[in-house]
């Protein structure tokens, strides 16, 4: 896993277990810093039970410091009861290979839980309840210089639960690493001020387009605020100090049709493949999530 690894997920659904990694924790922040393919991956492709994002207010805080986590979920499955359960532990070592859970830590402490709505109605894609977690200001004692510098993760876990009227359940467990560190210029969010579709807001864009489709390709992109892009310094381990700058990648989850990209870095177009007819009952949802390989991210939701 990448350093730049802070936001994944794994999912289970009855006695069937598979895993998947969104965006950063998936590959090396090389491979992450360019387009994808045209080969739509399942994880932007939204149907089933989805955490596609979990925001820390702030990605990088001094030892004792609070940050608000803001999950961004989906389920358009119909008339289904979402709850959670969020948890909070020192990172067991998730960048080198230990399981990204809190179970059995002898720091773990429980940070929130509930209902996200009681009946979820078809196509719900939205904000759940944001909470709260402290960094425990311990959490550099005894740390090395080079760690202290380049900071110590705290890690979230996060299990959303789907439950049917049948009963049948469909879990996804997503976590977030929020880095401690004692850098005079700790990392913000990224922040998206638009998404632009053929000289239009895409929502604007979405919502106009007829059907069947015209056989165009209109660009979409986003735009980001100037200060989006930070200039960082970090701590080689020979105790030299490396100046690096971030580049932003944009995931794309869609409801319906398919994008060219699944992933674009900076302001580069994508372009949306609308489904030949119109939906039934909706209009087409995008989430777009831009992360800034360290922890820091912005969503925007359009629908």
């Amino acid at each position: 896993m990448s350093v730049g690894g802070f936001f994944c997920t794994t999912e289970s659904l009855l006695k069937t277990r598979s895993v998947f990694f969104s965006g950063l924790a998936a590959a090396s922040l090389l491979v992450l810093a360019g387009c994808g393919n045209s080969n739509l991956p399942d994880y932007v492709r939204m149907g089933g039970l989805r955490v596609l994002a979990l925001q820390a207010s702030l990605p990088e805080v001094t030892p004792g410091m609070s940050v608000t986590l803001t999950p961004v979920v989906s389920d358009l499955s119909s008339g289904r009861t979402l709850t959670y359960v969020a948890k909070g532990c020192v990172d067991p070592g998730v960048g080198l290979g230990a399981s990204p859970t809190c179970d059995g830590s002898a720091t773990v402490v429980a940070l929130s839980s509930g209902t996200i709505t009681a009946t979820v109605t078809p196509n719900f894609t939205g904000l759940a309840p944001t909470f709260s977690v402290t960094v425990p200001a311990t959490i550099l004692t005894g740390r090395s210089a080079i760690d202290q510098a380049n900071g110590v993760a705290y890690l979230v876990t996060y299990d959303l639960t789907a439950t049917a009227a049948s009963g049948t359940t469909q879990t996804v467990r997503s976590f977030r690493r929020v880095l401690a560190s004692l850098r005079t210029s700790p990392n913000t969010n990224p922040s998206i001020t638009s998404i632009t579709a053929d000289s239009t807001t895409l929502q604007a864009y979405v919502s106009s387009i007829a059907y069947p489709p015209p056989a165009t390709e209109d660009l979409m992109s986003v735009q980001t605020a100037a200060a989006s892009t930070q200039t960082y310094t970090a701590l080689a381990s020979d105790g030299t100090v490396r100046t690096l700058t971030e580049t932003l990648t944009a995931t794309w989850f869609l409801s319906d049709g398919d994008v060219k990209y699944f992933r674009t870095t900076g302001s580069d177009a994508n372009v949306w493949y609308p489904p030949t007819s119109k939906p039934t009952g909706h209009t087409p949802t995008f989430v777009v999530v831009v992360r800034d390989g360290r922890g820091g991210e912005d969503f925007k939701i359009v629908q």
